[in-house]
């Protein structure tokens, strides 16, 4: 099943809520990436949650690992200031959403991120972090 895409709040774009349910692949993960990403609302953007609480299995080859954080990497030169939250409660989705964190730490993309078991303790995270974000001028935009 592909991955639903919701721009919160009310379609705006500032938040973006994607959620895995069933069988959910790494082709289907870097197609929702493409989406959120080729939208308008990215530089707005201020946060992502990933919620794969009722996926039930979970298939994310090397190949498509990598152009998952090569995608969050080249969308953070554009808005580094987006918060990515990921909510797993399989130890495997849960193992994988971290070693993405450290991927996406040595490749120094500008996203903050953190992997969760449960939505709530997401969800605060979340809400704790935008009240920090700084919002910058793209280069290319006078203000």
């Amino acid at each position: 099943m592909p991955i639903e895409i919701n721009y919160l709040p009310e379609g705006t774009g500032i938040g973006v809520e994607m959620t895995g349910t069933g069988n959910v692949t790494g082709q289907e993960i870097c197609d929702a990436l493409k989406k959120c990403y080729s939208s308008e609302n990215l530089p707005k953007q201020k946060y992502q949650i990933w919620y794969f609480e009722n996926a039930e299995t979970f298939d994310c080859p090397n190949q498509d690992f990598d152009r998952m954080v090569n995608l969050d990497t080249e969308a953070s030169r554009t808005n580094p200031n987006i918060v990515v939250a990921v909510v797993g409660k399989d130890d495997f989705i849960f193992g994988i959403s971290r070693m993405w964190e450290t991927y996406m730490e040595i490749e120094k993309a500008g996203f903050e991120t953190m992997t969760f078991r449960k939505r709530e303790a997401a969800d605060a995270w979340i809400s704790s972090k935008l009240n920090s974000i700084e919002i910058t001028t793209p280069v290319n935009e006078t203000p």
